[in-house]
């Protein structure tokens, strides 16, 4: 006789596994899965619960980068289901995690226009954690749009409340990222670069490979932005050294980025083959944006093209990524300034400006 396991039972683990999806445990995550899953072979059954874990592992498959399939699963559960449930936490990881891959599917209005409607339902979660990962992903969507007093305000409440449990040291971590990265916007270079510095430390502290190469990245950028370009180089090569960043779509990142840095540093052989072995992963990844990122710099650095160059551009503007779009252009109008052709360094010039207004626009359609 098979004996049947009570639904609690179920949640129960449920929740234990959600701790580790944000706990970033890759490992014991996949393994809770599995146990997950042949329990509910035995369950007795309750809708609720099937609910309950569909949502979780949405978060799950986001965590692994399968952005596609965590679509498919949100747009499996319709809102009008999802209405009628008394369960108030279920009502919240929809509209929450909806904002979260709205986030990664770089739809930024989007996320927080669903984050807003998560935060009128955050009072009815008791989980001092769950509301410090809430304001860790709207600091992160604020940032994308420039809108950075909001998103440190609230990336230092998540800060706050990780920082008191060593279990979440990835999310402390992450969360001062957030912190320096406003700070670096803001024009505060010292503090950002402590609180990199900082996490970083952390970072080597805790045994987390992959959130090691993502504080280089960062710190690198960061270096980037301040025109110290050997700093960058040798941090970008640090988080590219280690395979989890190598192997992941943000390592294709770090090798546009690195690729970049090299050209403006006028090491065009060096430059060239990293752009060439990161358009091959991002071919392999469908990375669309970052192939139009390289072949902004193609069209900049190698066949000096402006047609290759406004195309990108056109491509990374269809996507909305105006913060993005504005500071390449910037990049692109002082680059033919340095050239002495003032007639293309003018255009690209306007065009920022107008990719300004626009991010400007976005935090409009937020008011």
């Amino acid at each position: 006789m098979v004996v049947k396991i009570d639904y609690e039972n179920v949640v129960s683990r449920i929740n234990d596994w959600y701790i580790l999806i944000k706990q970033r445990n890759v490992r014991e995550a996949k393994t809770l899965r599995t146990e997950i899953m042949q329990a509910f072979e035995h369950m007795t059954e309750n809708q609720d619960v099937l609910l309950y874990f569909s949502l979780i592992d949405s978060r799950y498959r986001m965590m692994l980068e399968q952005y596609n399939e965590t679509g498919e699963l949100l747009n499996s559960i319709r809102t009008s289901e999802i209405e009628q449930q008394t369960d108030n936490m279920i009502q919240y990881y929809f509209y929450f995690f909806s904002g979260v891959h709205a986030f990664y599917k770089k739809k930024y209005v989007q996320a927080i226009h669903f984050y807003r409607i998560a935060e009128n339902k955050l009072h009815n979660i008791p989980d001092e954690k769950e509301i410090a990962e809430f304001h860790h992903q709207v600091a992160i969507a604020y940032y994308r749009i420039d809108q950075h007093l909001f998103s440190l305000n609230h990336a230092i409440k998540a800060y706050e409340t990780f920082r008191a449990d060593p279990s979440y040291i990835e999310r402390t971590i992450t969360s001062k990222m957030v912190i320096a990265a406003n700070k670096l916007d803001l024009f505060q270079y010292e503090e950002s670069e402590r609180h990199y510095k900082e996490a970083l430390e952390l970072a080597k502290q805790c045994n987390r490979p992959f959130t090691l190469g993502l504080v280089y990245r960062n710190l690198a950028l960061h270096y980037s932005r301040r025109n110290l370009l050997s700093k960058a180089e040798e941090t970008l090569k640090q988080a590219l050294s280690i395979p989890e960043h190598y192997d992941s779509i943000v390592g294709t990142k770090s090798m546009f980025d690195l690729s970049y840095v090299l050209y403006r540093s006028n090491s065009r052989c060096e430059a060239r083959q990293w752009h060439e072995t990161g358009v091959k992963k991002a071919i392999k990844e469908d990375e669309k944006e970052h192939i139009a990122k390289f072949n902004l710099l193609e069209g900049l650095y190698e066949k000096q093209q402006i047609d290759k160059v406004e195309e990108s551009l056109k491509y990374l503007r269809k996507l909305g990524l105006w913060a993005e779009v504005a500071e390449l252009t910037l990049d692109v109008a002082f680059h033919f300034k340095k050239l002495h052709d003032m007639q293309s360094a003018a255009h690209f010039f306007e065009k920022a400006h107008e990719a300004r207004d626009n991010t400007l626009k976005m935090t409009e359609e937020i008011q």
